[in-house]
């Protein structure tokens, strides 16, 4: 017996997504923009140019000179790519995620 299932994504997404607690436990790794170009399939250029239209999420300063994006973030950026999610859909994924950003860092309290 088959089982069929679907994914829906809806506006809700980033509340579905990973709690902190878990997001902590499972995937604690930070990527360098190396990796991120690697993940995703674009150039450095690129990826900033998405930052500033709001498509993709800012990197976490973690030095003068050093950045870093969480690879949970990446992750659900790609499925919502591959999901063929409009652009308001990702901007609404990037804002959640990074507000869930804020809140871990203390930010959001």
């Amino acid at each position: 017996m088959t089982i069929k299932t679907e994914t829906h994504t809806t506006a809700s997404e980033v509340t579905e997504v990973l709690t902190h607690e878990q997001r902590a436990a499972t995937e604690p790794v930070l990527l360098r923009i190396k990796d991120v170009e690697r993940l995703i399939g674009l150039r450095r250029g690129a990826i900033y140019a998405r930052i500033r239209d709001g498509l993709f999420p800012p990197p976490c300063k973690i030095g003068k000179r050093a950045s870093v994006w969480p690879q949970y973030e990446v992750t659900y950026l790609n499925r919502a790519i591959m999901a063929g999610r409009s652009d308001d859909r990702i901007k609404s994924l990037v804002k959640n995620l990074v507000e869930q950003r804020a809140q871990m860092a203390g930010g959001g309290e």
